[in-house]
Protein backbone atom coordinates (compact mmCIF):
# COMPACT_ATOMS: atom_id res chain seq x y z
CA UNK A 1 0.00 0.00 0.00
CA UNK A 2 2.97 2.48 0.88
CA UNK A 3 4.51 1.70 -2.43
CA UNK A 4 0.95 2.17 -4.18
CA UNK A 5 0.61 5.81 -2.34
CA UNK A 6 4.46 6.64 -3.52
CA UNK A 7 4.05 6.01 -7.22
CA UNK A 8 1.28 7.92 -7.25
CA UNK A 9 3.34 11.01 -6.56
CA UNK A 10 4.89 13.10 -8.94
CA UNK A 11 8.32 12.43 -9.83
CA UNK A 12 10.63 16.33 -8.94
CA UNK A 13 14.16 16.31 -9.12
CA UNK A 14 14.76 18.49 -5.65
CA UNK A 15 12.65 19.40 -3.15
CA UNK A 16 14.48 22.21 -1.08
CA UNK A 17 13.17 22.45 3.01
CA UNK A 18 14.19 25.49 5.58
CA UNK A 19 14.56 27.86 3.87
CA UNK A 20 12.89 31.78 3.28
CA UNK A 21 11.84 31.82 -0.48
CA UNK A 22 9.74 35.18 -1.57
CA UNK A 23 7.66 34.99 -4.84
CA UNK A 24 6.72 37.13 -6.92
CA UNK A 25 3.16 36.61 -7.00
CA UNK A 26 3.29 37.41 -3.33
CA UNK A 27 6.75 38.74 -2.54
CA UNK A 28 6.09 39.13 1.25
CA UNK A 29 4.75 35.71 2.19
CA UNK A 30 7.49 33.78 2.98
CA UNK A 31 7.90 30.04 2.16
CA UNK A 32 10.07 27.80 3.54
CA UNK A 33 9.63 24.96 1.11
CA UNK A 34 9.67 24.43 -2.79
CA UNK A 35 10.32 21.69 -5.46
CA UNK A 36 12.14 21.80 -8.70
CA UNK A 37 11.70 19.74 -12.08
CA UNK A 38 13.79 20.29 -15.04
CA UNK A 39 15.30 23.18 -13.87
CA UNK A 40 12.31 25.09 -13.39
CA UNK A 41 10.02 25.44 -9.87
CA UNK A 42 7.48 22.89 -9.87
CA UNK A 43 5.47 23.57 -6.54
CA UNK A 44 6.24 26.74 -3.80
CA UNK A 45 4.66 25.77 -0.10
CA UNK A 46 5.53 24.08 3.35
CA UNK A 47 6.84 21.12 4.29
CA UNK A 48 3.88 19.32 3.01
CA UNK A 49 5.69 19.36 0.10
CA UNK A 50 7.53 16.27 0.97
CA UNK A 51 4.44 14.26 1.25
CA UNK A 52 3.47 15.34 -2.53
CA UNK A 53 6.32 14.84 -4.63
CA UNK A 54 8.83 12.22 -4.63
CA UNK A 55 12.31 14.03 -4.81
CA UNK A 56 15.49 12.43 -6.39
CA UNK A 57 17.37 14.63 -3.95
CA UNK A 58 16.07 16.79 -0.44
CA UNK A 59 17.98 19.51 0.33
CA UNK A 60 18.17 21.49 3.46
CA UNK A 61 19.18 25.58 3.51
CA UNK A 62 18.98 25.88 7.19
CA UNK A 63 17.05 29.26 6.71
CA UNK A 64 18.62 31.08 3.63
CA UNK A 65 16.95 33.20 1.67
CA UNK A 66 15.91 32.26 -1.91
CA UNK A 67 14.76 35.28 -4.00
CA UNK A 68 13.63 35.05 -7.45
CA UNK A 69 16.41 36.30 -10.24
CA UNK A 70 16.53 39.91 -11.25
CA UNK A 71 16.44 41.30 -14.52
CA UNK A 72 18.42 44.53 -15.72
CA UNK A 73 16.71 46.18 -18.35
CA UNK A 74 19.69 47.76 -19.95
CA UNK A 75 23.02 46.57 -19.97
CA UNK A 76 25.90 46.36 -21.93
CA UNK A 77 26.54 42.84 -20.73
CA UNK A 78 28.32 41.35 -23.84
CA UNK A 79 29.72 44.41 -25.38
CA UNK A 80 32.88 44.96 -23.31
CA UNK A 81 34.87 45.05 -26.72
CA UNK A 82 32.74 46.40 -29.22
CA UNK A 83 33.39 46.46 -32.86
CA UNK A 84 33.26 50.03 -34.14
CA UNK A 85 34.19 49.44 -37.59
CA UNK A 86 31.69 47.61 -40.00
CA UNK A 87 31.86 46.53 -43.02
CA UNK A 88 30.60 48.66 -46.23
CA UNK A 89 27.60 48.03 -47.55
CA UNK A 90 23.56 48.99 -48.17
CA UNK A 91 24.28 50.93 -45.00
CA UNK A 92 23.92 54.54 -43.75
CA UNK A 93 26.32 57.54 -45.07
CA UNK A 94 26.65 58.14 -41.31
CA UNK A 95 28.41 56.09 -38.77
CA UNK A 96 26.22 57.07 -35.76
CA UNK A 97 23.60 55.13 -37.90
CA UNK A 98 23.75 51.19 -36.98
CA UNK A 99 20.14 50.30 -36.36
CA UNK A 100 20.85 47.10 -38.51
CA UNK A 101 23.28 46.01 -35.77
CA UNK A 102 21.49 43.32 -33.42
CA UNK A 103 22.37 42.40 -29.36
CA UNK A 104 21.92 38.93 -30.48
CA UNK A 105 24.84 38.68 -33.56
CA UNK A 106 27.39 41.38 -31.59
CA UNK A 107 26.95 39.61 -28.01
CA UNK A 108 30.59 38.39 -27.17
CA UNK A 109 30.39 35.92 -24.34
CA UNK A 110 34.13 36.70 -23.71
CA UNK A 111 34.92 38.53 -20.53
CA UNK A 112 30.80 39.71 -20.84
CA UNK A 113 30.24 41.12 -18.17
CA UNK A 114 27.26 38.13 -17.10
CA UNK A 115 30.08 36.90 -14.00
CA UNK A 116 29.05 40.00 -12.18
CA UNK A 117 25.72 40.59 -12.64
CA UNK A 118 25.01 37.26 -11.54
CA UNK A 119 26.68 37.34 -8.28
CA UNK A 120 24.95 40.26 -7.63
CA UNK A 121 21.49 38.37 -8.03
CA UNK A 122 20.74 38.93 -11.77
CA UNK A 123 19.76 36.03 -14.05
CA UNK A 124 18.48 38.20 -17.13
CA UNK A 125 19.42 41.41 -18.93
CA UNK A 126 18.01 43.57 -22.01
CA UNK A 127 21.65 43.72 -24.15
CA UNK A 128 22.33 47.12 -25.69
CA UNK A 129 24.65 47.82 -28.24
CA UNK A 130 26.66 50.87 -26.88
CA UNK A 131 28.11 52.58 -30.11
CA UNK A 132 26.76 55.50 -31.56
CA UNK A 133 23.03 57.51 -32.05
CA UNK A 134 20.67 54.38 -33.67
CA UNK A 135 22.81 51.65 -31.67
CA UNK A 136 20.81 48.68 -33.06
CA UNK A 137 18.54 46.31 -32.16
CA UNK A 138 18.48 44.92 -27.92
CA UNK A 139 18.56 41.14 -26.96
CA UNK A 140 17.20 39.46 -23.85
CA UNK A 141 20.20 37.02 -22.51
CA UNK A 142 20.44 34.50 -19.89
CA UNK A 143 23.43 35.57 -17.23
CA UNK A 144 24.29 31.55 -17.15
CA UNK A 145 26.95 29.84 -18.84
CA UNK A 146 26.97 28.61 -22.70
CA UNK A 147 27.48 29.91 -25.98
CA UNK A 148 25.17 32.59 -27.16
CA UNK A 149 22.40 30.66 -29.00
CA UNK A 150 21.67 28.68 -25.48
CA UNK A 151 21.42 31.64 -23.65
CA UNK A 152 19.17 34.39 -26.23
CA UNK A 153 15.89 34.23 -25.09
CA UNK A 154 14.32 36.82 -27.45
CA UNK A 155 16.47 38.98 -29.82
CA UNK A 156 14.71 41.85 -31.63
CA UNK A 157 13.08 43.59 -28.38
CA UNK A 158 13.39 47.31 -29.39
CA UNK A 159 16.04 49.83 -31.45
CA UNK A 160 18.24 51.63 -28.89
CA UNK A 161 18.44 55.52 -29.35
CA UNK A 162 21.16 57.72 -27.70
CA UNK A 163 19.52 61.13 -27.68
CA UNK A 164 22.61 63.15 -26.95
CA UNK A 165 26.10 63.34 -29.09
CA UNK A 166 28.46 60.60 -29.18
CA UNK A 167 32.44 60.90 -29.99
CA UNK A 168 32.46 56.99 -30.37
CA UNK A 169 33.82 57.73 -34.01
CA UNK A 170 35.88 60.87 -33.89
CA UNK A 171 34.28 64.45 -34.67
CA UNK A 172 31.94 63.59 -37.20
CA UNK A 173 28.35 64.99 -37.34
CA UNK A 174 26.46 65.71 -35.35
CA UNK A 175 28.54 67.68 -33.02
CA UNK A 176 25.61 69.38 -31.34
CA UNK A 177 22.55 68.51 -29.59
CA UNK A 178 20.17 69.98 -31.89
CA UNK A 179 22.10 68.32 -34.54
CA UNK A 180 21.54 64.97 -32.47
CA UNK A 181 18.05 65.49 -32.63
CA UNK A 182 18.17 66.73 -36.82
CA UNK A 183 19.66 63.31 -37.22
CA UNK A 184 17.61 61.58 -35.64
CA UNK A 185 14.39 63.32 -36.98
CA UNK A 186 15.78 62.65 -40.58
CA UNK A 187 16.61 59.00 -40.26
CA UNK A 188 12.91 58.69 -38.67
CA UNK A 189 11.34 60.45 -41.31
CA UNK A 190 14.12 58.36 -43.99
CA UNK A 191 13.00 55.08 -42.39
CA UNK A 192 8.90 55.82 -43.32
CA UNK A 193 9.66 56.94 -46.84
CA UNK A 194 11.88 53.71 -47.25
CA UNK A 195 9.11 51.30 -46.42
CA UNK A 196 6.77 53.04 -48.13
CA UNK A 197 9.05 53.11 -51.61
CA UNK A 198 9.07 49.39 -50.96
CA UNK A 199 6.01 48.64 -50.57
CA UNK A 200 4.59 50.25 -53.72
CA UNK A 201 7.38 49.48 -55.82
CA UNK A 202 6.82 45.61 -54.44
CA UNK A 203 2.99 45.97 -55.25
CA UNK A 204 3.41 47.46 -58.84
CA UNK A 205 7.04 47.31 -59.97
CA UNK A 206 6.15 47.92 -63.90
CA UNK A 207 7.57 51.16 -64.96
CA UNK A 208 8.84 52.30 -61.73
CA UNK A 209 12.56 52.78 -60.51
CA UNK A 210 13.76 49.74 -58.01
CA UNK A 211 14.30 51.89 -54.73
CA UNK A 212 17.59 52.18 -53.01
CA UNK A 213 17.78 49.89 -50.45
CA UNK A 214 19.65 50.68 -47.06
CA UNK A 215 19.78 48.49 -43.89
CA UNK A 216 19.30 50.70 -41.43
CA UNK A 217 16.46 52.37 -42.72
CA UNK A 218 15.10 48.83 -43.62
CA UNK A 219 15.85 47.77 -39.61
CA UNK A 220 14.02 50.45 -38.27
CA UNK A 221 10.45 49.37 -40.37
CA UNK A 222 9.41 47.73 -37.05
CA UNK A 223 9.65 51.04 -35.48
CA UNK A 224 7.45 52.82 -38.23
CA UNK A 225 5.20 50.49 -38.09
CA UNK A 226 4.46 50.80 -34.02
CA UNK A 227 6.11 46.99 -33.46
CA UNK A 228 8.69 47.81 -31.88
CA UNK A 229 9.60 50.34 -29.39
CA UNK A 230 12.81 52.40 -29.28
CA UNK A 231 14.88 53.14 -25.96
CA UNK A 232 15.52 56.32 -25.60
CA UNK A 233 18.67 56.77 -23.62
CA UNK A 234 18.85 60.65 -21.94
CA UNK A 235 20.75 62.17 -19.61
CA UNK A 236 18.67 64.96 -18.25
CA UNK A 237 15.44 66.32 -17.85
CA UNK A 238 15.86 68.19 -21.30
CA UNK A 239 16.53 64.81 -23.08
CA UNK A 240 13.50 63.35 -21.36
CA UNK A 241 11.20 65.99 -23.30
CA UNK A 242 13.17 65.63 -26.66
CA UNK A 243 12.14 61.81 -26.42
CA UNK A 244 8.64 62.65 -25.32
CA UNK A 245 8.07 65.04 -28.21
CA UNK A 246 9.73 62.73 -31.08
CA UNK A 247 7.33 59.98 -30.04
CA UNK A 248 4.33 62.29 -30.29
CA UNK A 249 5.92 63.45 -33.98
CA UNK A 250 6.65 59.95 -35.36
CA UNK A 251 3.52 58.81 -33.31
CA UNK A 252 6.00 55.51 -31.96
CA UNK A 253 5.93 53.48 -28.97
CA UNK A 254 8.89 54.10 -26.84
CA UNK A 255 10.84 53.13 -23.55
CA UNK A 256 13.32 55.64 -21.75
CA UNK A 257 16.49 55.33 -20.25
CA UNK A 258 15.91 57.82 -17.07
CA UNK A 259 18.81 59.32 -15.30
CA UNK A 260 17.49 60.37 -12.02
CA UNK A 261 16.22 63.81 -13.02
CA UNK A 262 12.67 62.48 -13.49
CA UNK A 263 11.18 63.70 -10.37
CA UNK A 264 11.42 67.49 -11.73
CA UNK A 265 8.95 66.66 -14.41
CA UNK A 266 6.10 64.55 -12.28
CA UNK A 267 3.28 66.85 -13.71
CA UNK A 268 4.76 65.92 -17.03
CA UNK A 269 5.38 62.28 -16.64
CA UNK A 270 2.45 61.41 -14.71
CA UNK A 271 0.14 61.62 -18.01
CA UNK A 272 2.44 59.91 -19.89
CA UNK A 273 1.87 56.15 -20.70
CA UNK A 274 5.34 55.53 -20.99
CA UNK A 275 7.71 53.13 -19.05
CA UNK A 276 11.16 54.44 -17.45
CA UNK A 277 14.10 52.81 -16.75
CA UNK A 278 15.97 54.22 -13.63
CA UNK A 279 19.59 54.29 -13.04
CA UNK A 280 20.75 54.26 -8.87
CA UNK A 281 23.70 55.90 -9.84
CA UNK A 282 23.35 58.95 -7.77
CA UNK A 283 25.30 62.55 -7.85
CA UNK A 284 28.59 63.34 -5.91
CA UNK A 285 28.44 64.71 -2.60
CA UNK A 286 28.97 68.68 -3.26
CA UNK A 287 31.94 70.32 -1.45
CA UNK A 288 30.37 72.19 1.24
CA UNK A 289 33.10 71.30 3.83
CA UNK A 290 33.70 75.53 4.14
CA UNK A 291 31.29 78.80 3.97
CA UNK A 292 33.43 79.46 1.55
CA UNK A 293 33.46 76.18 -0.72
CA UNK A 294 29.73 76.30 -0.02
CA UNK A 295 28.96 79.71 -2.12
CA UNK A 296 31.15 77.97 -5.08
CA UNK A 297 28.55 75.31 -5.29
CA UNK A 298 25.13 75.70 -7.86
CA UNK A 299 21.85 76.06 -6.04
CA UNK A 300 20.48 73.91 -8.36
CA UNK A 301 22.93 71.04 -8.03
CA UNK A 302 22.62 71.19 -4.43
CA UNK A 303 19.49 70.92 -4.40
CA UNK A 304 19.40 67.73 -7.12
CA UNK A 305 22.09 66.14 -4.70
CA UNK A 306 19.58 66.29 -1.93
CA UNK A 307 16.32 64.96 -4.03
CA UNK A 308 18.19 62.56 -6.72
CA UNK A 309 17.74 59.36 -3.97
CA UNK A 310 13.89 59.97 -4.00
CA UNK A 311 13.35 59.65 -6.90
CA UNK A 312 12.67 56.29 -7.55
CA UNK A 313 9.94 57.09 -4.51
CA UNK A 314 8.17 60.17 -6.00
CA UNK A 315 7.63 58.36 -9.31
CA UNK A 316 6.07 55.32 -7.79
CA UNK A 317 3.95 57.59 -6.03
CA UNK A 318 3.02 59.37 -9.11
CA UNK A 319 1.76 56.40 -10.81
CA UNK A 320 4.66 56.05 -13.33
CA UNK A 321 5.62 52.67 -14.55
CA UNK A 322 9.51 52.14 -14.21
CA UNK A 323 12.32 49.50 -13.51
CA UNK A 324 15.57 49.43 -11.97
CA UNK A 325 19.01 48.51 -13.77
CA UNK A 326 22.21 48.75 -12.51
CA UNK A 327 23.77 50.64 -15.55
Amino acid sequence: LINGCDAMKKEVDLIVTNAKVYTVDDFFSVKNTFAVKDGQFEAVGDESLLEKFNAKRVLDLKGKPVYPGFIDPHSDVGHADPRVEIEMGSQSWNPNLRAHLSAANEYNIEDDGADELRSQGFTTALSVPPLGIFRGSTSVVSLSDGPVSERLVKSDVAQAVNIDRSWDFGFTYPTSSIGVIALIRQTLYDAGWHKRAHEIYQANPAGLERPEMNQVLAALSGVIEGDQPIIFETDSDEEILRALRLRDEFDIPIWIRGNGHEYKLLDVLSDENVPYILPLTYPDKPDVDSPEDALDEDFAELRHYYLAPENPSRLSASGVLYSITAD
